[in-house]
């Protein structure tokens, strides 16, 4: 089974050398592991936020501005939870027609998935090794990638035929498992829970954020936090984007997102005590930081790594459908 992916790209360059040598390189490096379990909460007075960043689903984006001090190369990095959006897809090469029989087959033996290198020998050959073994080795313990929407390449899953879903979903396990991730951002005009029902049974998935495409006034988030579960799997839209400069709605500056994340209940046995939070390239990780800083300074909120978030809100969900 073969289907199309969109590669968001505006200019293409081949990045097969060693160009990610003149970045900054880190004393303590803290690569990103999959296996989270057994995460518990504790009744607690608390509001937690999780932060992503986005478009990291665009090639052009993950070779120049992804790598500058505004992002990934910031000097801040580490300073609080984020998850930072990563097109799997560098994992293999020639994703425009995706053949699930050439990315099945994969040598005897892999390295465990927390090796920098088990992307570049997990398939044959990859589409940007350089790119992806340099942002995984640089990742901090604050720092994990999730797939960009939806998966293996920009696309509407909902809109995918029958049989077409299936191919889509096995190979974006495949690549997330390679590329380190457990977390996809999925995106979708009408959200609907049929079009991630193949997504969500992938072993290398464990957690889901929904993106809307609609109104543009509400960015990505106009389902607001919503929250479900399927076959286990918490599926969390977005409450805020941090977008633009406005002080109110949707799409806010900084001091608007604290001021609209202060008016959310502080308890953590509540699905409304979560809110993912969109950070898109309008905003830098300078302003993830001064954010977060300014919620800590003002009491009651805690920033967690979207992942662990998504469980959490997920057994809020649960306790109260069985209470």
């Amino acid at each position: 089974m073969a289907f199309f992916a969109n590669l968001p790209n505006d200019v293409y360059e081949e990045v097969n050398e060693p160009r990610y040598s003149a970045t900054n390189a880190r004393e303590e490096v803290v690569v990103f592991e999959n296996e989270k379990e057994n995460v518990q909460e504790e009744e607690r007075d608390v509001h937690t936020v999780a932060f992503i960043m986005s478009d990291g689903d665009n090639l052009q984006i993950l070779q120049n501005d992804f790598v500058t001090e505004r992002f990934f190369n910031s000097p801040e990095r580490g300073h609080l939870p984020v998850s930072w959006s990563y097109a799997p897809c560098m994992a293999v090469s020639g994703v425009r027609v995706c053949d699930l029989s050439v990315l099945s087959t994969t040598p005897t033996t892999t390295p465990p998935r927390s090796s920098p290198v088990a992307a570049t020998t997990a398939f044959p050959q990859v589409l940007m090794p350089n790119a992806l073994e340099w942002a995984r080795s640089q990742l901090t313990a604050n720092d994990t990638l999730s797939a960009g929407p939806s998966g293996i390449g920009y696309a509407f899953p909902q809109l995918f035929p029958q049989g077409v879903d299936q191919a889509h979903a096995q190979a974006t396990s495949l690549l997330m498992r390679a590329s380190g991730q457990s977390l996809v951002n999925v995106i979708g005009v009408v959200p609907s829970r049929e079009s991630l029902s193949q997504l969500v049974v992938q072993d290398a998935i464990k957690s889901v954020v929904y993106f809307t495409f609609g109104p543009a006034s509400m960015g990505y988030s106009a389902l607001h936090g919503n929250v479900d579960m399927q076959q286990g799997v918490p599926v969390v839209a977005p409450r805020l984007n941090l977008w633009g400069e406005d002080a109110s709605g949707d799409e806010v500056g900084v001091q608007g997102l604290v001021d609209e994340l202060s008016t959310m209940p502080k308890n953590a046995n509540l699905t409304s005590g979560y809110s993912i939070v969109v950070v898109t390239p309008s905003h830098n990780y300078s302003d993830v930081v001064r954010a977060g800083e300014m919620l800590m300074e003002q009491g009651g909120f805690e920033v967690s790594e979207p992942w662990q978030a998504n469980v959490c809100v997920g057994t809020a969900a649960s306790s109260s459908n069985n209470s």
